[in-house]
């Protein structure tokens, strides 16, 4: 084919598939909800809002058409079934993640009004205990049993966003000085039998690292937390709001980390790849959860196990692309 006639050929490829992504966007029914939208009304909520986006790539931007968009997750305080989906929310709980057995840790989480950003957040708070044990703060916003049709099926793009808030001491040049060891965020599209988690670290000493669930042929238990091959580094400083998007896609059985956005700055986690995570024979539900994980230091003045230390988040969104992807010859993306 000559040169011209190629460059017509790819200006058509390319406007028909806008076209196409654009019908996609305006006639494919979009379930909305920041909780379920028939339940918002009933909480006092604001109306669910539906995003569109699109994602970048080596080749050029991809379409993105929206799945689901979950608004305000931190001021889900109660459990509820939709009527219409069957989609069930489970209030926000908390699982005691104990280091040394015979331990104990002492906690709170529940709705705050200060500090806040909206008048409403979430607070995931040490409170007593024993030191390096730890309180993953999370709520599953919607599952349902997979014997039924689950319509989140074709989102294969997570974005997870929040602003937090580390009510402690964080000290960035002497770690040690910190109250709090760590901060864990993780988001997760359970799709039976396969679970596509993704969770980053940000430890006291800076770095980040992610979360890595498959199995290790040596130990047989996960991998665990993974530093990226060009370390990321960032000081969280505390008595401040900072701002997080972090992103990850599901490609064929694998997780793919995308990219994280703190407080304006872009970070690329493309390098993180985690392969085939089957889930536990126990588990029959498809399922969407966030989390916020507060990791407990040793207490610093000596008269007590663990320093109490609250971390608030606001505004938390999760939402869900489907992805159109356009292969161009000599195009890779």
């Amino acid at each position: 084919m000559k040169p011209a006639a190629l460059l017509v050929f790819l200006v058509f490829l390319l406007a028909a598939a806008n076209d196409a992504s654009a019908q996609a966007r305006t006639s494919r029914p979009i379930t909305l909800g920041g909780v379920h939208a028939g339940i918002r009304r009933s909480l006092g909520l604001s109306p669910p809002v539906v995003n569109s986006g699109y994602v970048s790539l080596a080749a050029p931007a991809t379409p993105a058409v929206p799945v689901f968009s979950y608004l305000h997750i931190d001021e889900i305080h109660s459990g509820f079934t939709d009527p219409q989906s069957g989609l069930q929310t489970t209030p926000w709980d908390v699982y005691e993640d104990i280091m040394f057995p015979g331990t104990t840790i002492e906690w709170r989480v529940g709705q705050a009004t200060t500090p806040s950003l909206d008048g409403r957040a979430l607070e995931c708070a040490i409170t007593g205990g024993d030191h390096y044990n730890n309180i993953y703060c999370n709520t599953t916003i919607a599952k349902l049993w997979s014997g039924q049709e689950w319509p989140y099926r074709a989102a294969k793009r997570l974005v997870y966003s929040l602003e937090f808030y580390i009510d402690g001491v964080v000290d960035c040049q002497m770690s040690d000085n910190s109250t709090i060891e760590g901060l864990e965020l993780s988001w997760q599209h359970v799709l039976i039998p396969r679970k596509h988690e993704f969770a980053l670290q940000w430890r006291k000493e800076g770095e980040w690292r992610y979360w890595d669930a498959t199995l290790s042929p040596s130990t047989g238990r996960p991998r665990g937390w993974i530093s990226f091959p060009a370390p990321i580094t960032s000081c969280l400083e505390a008595h401040r709001w900072h701002s997080i998007q972090l992103e990850g896609r599901i490609v064929g059985e694998a997780s793919h980390y995308t990219r994280m956005t703190l407080d304006g700055r872009a970070f690329d986690l493309s390098s993180a790849i985690v392969g085939q995570v089957a889930t536990p024979a126990e588990w029959h539900e498809n399922f969407l959860q966030v989390s916020v994980q507060v990791n407990g230091n040793t207490a610093l003045d000596g008269s007590r196990r663990v320093d109490p230390v609250s971390v608030y988040a606001d505004t938390i969104r999760l939402d869900g692309f489907a992805l159109n992807y356009v292969f161009l010859p000599g195009i890779s993306r």
